[in-house]
């Protein structure tokens, strides 16, 4: 396990005195950056089931809670030998932000207990606390920053989850960063700094002893920009990249500088469709002469067709490189892509209906595998009233590993029914 690091206190002195925000866009005057034409099912605000909050002082907070019954068919997704278990989802969670006309504050912290009826193993409970805002220098800067700590685990459905652990592998993650977004009439610059630290926590073995995860403990830092052009209101081209620095607790072998860089546009067409692309390179250079250094083509994509006014259909595009340390073997990065499109529609003022269809392909670049993840969804969204409402997801998932270091290949089948409160 990880040494405690003066990370939090470091980047307190390093920032105090400005107001965190992660996410929230500078107050600015109307640019030729907006691109609010059309407003989409999942976004879409209905006053009448909108909880009310609590107004405390400078804060609007927001408590929540949802209570939920699952089922999964596979819940330690194996290839043979399933195991199947109902499942209650206790999930409470509290938000807050500052109503003020300029800067800004807001916290959330929340938890997520899962509990399976035949299969105590896989019993988590994960949880969150951020603390985010902005300084808004003028109407056309500002700085932001953020906190956060996340006690999550590592899903069974994970390709690099250890199919002897005995239960889920427990994961701290916290994560600090600050930024800056300056806006003119055609230009403008968002810049900024990540700190992310990563525990992970030995488990037991089913075939006896413990997992050691210790080697997994990573460190990584990373400096992005990017630079937008504005042709018109509605069509901008830009530049973007980003460098890294991953950095391993217990042995260097498998620390690694990367970057991408990329080319872009942001464009509207109206109210009809929206969207950002990104083409470029990615590279990831290892320490170990074995791995050396990994270049691939780089996309990110993400573009919203409104064919009406109650449907949004949203395609997603991604590539990277991910980590696949290991304790006893030099190993380098997984290529990533990810593609996926989901479907919202508002069925009723009410009711909000989803379907998502996502497809996840890894390329071991320094081992004979390749691996295929496909997952198909369906949910729906019922609002009673400002307070009540319903929460209904099935899914499937289909997993596939090939090659001479292939894993276990496994399908999946869930369900989850919730209640949810707010007030």
């Amino acid at each position: 396990m990880r040494k405690t690091t003066g990370l939090f206190a470091a980047s307190g002195v390093a920032i105090a005195g400005l107001a965190f925000a992660a996410g929230v866009q500078a107050q600015t005057i109307d640019n030729n950056f907006s691109r609010d034409h059309a407003v989409s099912v999942a976004d879409r605000q209905h006053p009448e089931f909108t909880p009310l909050g609590l107004n405390l002082g400078a804060f609007k907070v927001s408590p929540t809670v949802e209570a939920g019954l699952g089922y999964n068919d596979n819940v330690r997704y194996t290839q043979s030998d399933k195991t199947s278990a109902a499942m209650f989802r206790v999930a409470p969670a509290v938000s807050g932000a500052t109503t003020w006309s300029r800067h800004a504050l807001s916290f959330k912290v929340g938890a997520v207990s899962d509990s399976y009826s035949s299969a105590s193993t896989e019993n988590t409970t994960a949880w969150n606390a951020s603390l985010n805002g902005r300084l808004d220098i003028n109407s056309s800067a500002s700085l932001n920053g953020g906190l956060s700590h996340n006690r999550t685990y590592e899903s069974r459905a994970s390709y690099i989850s250890n199919p002897l652990a005995q239960k889920p592998v427990p994961i701290d993650i916290d994560v600090v960063s600050v930024g800056t977004t300056l806006v003119s009439n055609r230009v403008k610059f968002v810049g900024g700094l990540r700190s992310q630290t990563e525990n992970y926590h030995t488990v037991n073995s089913t075939a006896g002893g413990t997992i050691p995860q210790d080697y997994r403990d990573l460190n990584t830092t990373a400096e992005s920009g990017r630079v937008d052009y504005a042709i018109s209101p509605s069509f901008a081209l830009f530049v973007a990249g980003e460098a890294n620095q991953r950095r391993y607790d217990q042995s260097s072998r498998n620390d690694s500088d990367g970057y991408f860089l990329a080319v872009g546009t942001s464009f509207e067409i109206g109210a009809l469709a929206r969207g950002d692309i990104q083409l470029g390179t990615i590279s990831q250079d290892y320490k170990n002469l074995t791995s050396g250094k990994l270049t691939s083509g780089y996309a990110h994509a993400k573009v919203e067709w409104f064919p009406t006014q109650i449907t949004t259909v949203t395609g997603l595009l991604d590539r990277g490189y991910y980590e696949n340390p290991t304790s006893g073997t030099i190993s380098s990065g997984v290529l990533t892509t990810t593609a996926g499109v989901t479907v919202d529609h508002e069925l009723l003022r009410n009711l909000l209906v989803t379907g998502n269809y996502t497809h996840v392909s890894y390329d071991f670049r320094n081992g004979a595998r390749t691996d295929t993840s496909d997952t198909l969804s369906a949910s729906g969204r019922y609002m009673i009233s400002r307070r009540v409402g319903f929460v209904a997801k099935l899914s499937h998932q289909k997993y596939d590993s090939s090659g001479l270091n292939a894993i276990r290949s496994f399908d999946d089948n869930a369900i989850l029914l919730s209640a949810v409160l707010s007030y």
